[in-house]
């Protein structure tokens, strides 16, 4: 009986500014179907550079990635500036805004709402828990979209949520045309929560304490379990 082939998996964490002190770190794997469809790890590769990940995106398919940045931003903000609405023409748009410019605008949104209501959400911003999309600073996801989702459109991969075909003749076509290279957003501190509310990690050294590591060692353990 001949049996599917297992689907090459990758999760990105991803960094705005990549360097050989915060590099983009992809985790490489496969998931192995069946009635109880089980994830294999195999390695952990970084990218310090645009030049690496770029490289990496190119990695050919069938494979599917989930990033941890939003590939967009909220409606609302988007309508009110009049930026394009197209996905493809609004990151080429975004990618070339001067940061100054976009933050002025993040800024004059902001400051025109009342305390607990100053950012825009996109729909699945809260319901994951994110950092709403335009936040520009601690974490600074705004500059994520400008940087990460160019580079995405860029390598030829297929994004449903933002390319969305007409019918099952046009998924596969453009699923096909994509070389089944598919990029999801994704939301690891999602699936974390489900496991501990505890805070699990820092960038800052001196918070790196035990008591984060045993959260992680925790959250490790509930999904190799499936608990």
């Amino acid at each position: 009986m001949n049996h599917p082939a297992a689907l090459r998996v990758f999760g990105v964490d991803f960094s705005s500014a990549p360097s050989a002190k915060k590099p983009i770190t992809i985790a490489v794997g496969l998931l192995h179907p069946g009635p109880l469809p089980q994830f294999e790890l195999e390695r952990v590769e970084l990218a310090p550079d645009w030049q690496q990940f770029e490289a990496f995106l190119q990695t050919p398919g069938p494979w599917i990635a989930g990033f941890d940045l939003p590939f967009g931003q909220p409606r609302p903000l988007i309508e009110h500036y009049g930026w394009p609405r197209d996905w493809t023409a609004f990151i080429r748009f975004f990618y070339e805004a001067p940061k100054d410019q976009l933050r002025a605008c993040f800024k004059a949104w902001c400051d025109a709402r009342p305390v607990g209501q100053k950012f825009a959400w996109r729909a699945a911003d809260r319901p994951a828990g994110s950092s709403p999309a335009m936040r520009w600073t601690n974490p600074p996801v705004a500059w994520m979209t400008k940087e990460g989702a160019i580079r995405i459109h860029e390598a030829g991969l297929w994004a449903p949520a933002h390319q969305v075909p007409l019918g099952p003749t046009e998924a596969y076509a453009q699923w096909q045309a994509a070389s089944a290279r598919v990029a999801l957003e994704a939301y690891p501190a999602y699936t974390a929560r489900q496991v501990s509310r505890a805070s699990y990690k820092s960038d800052t050294p001196a918070s790196q304490t035990p008591e984060r590591r045993e959260v992680r060692r925790e959250i490790v353990r509930a999904l190799a379990t499936a608990d």
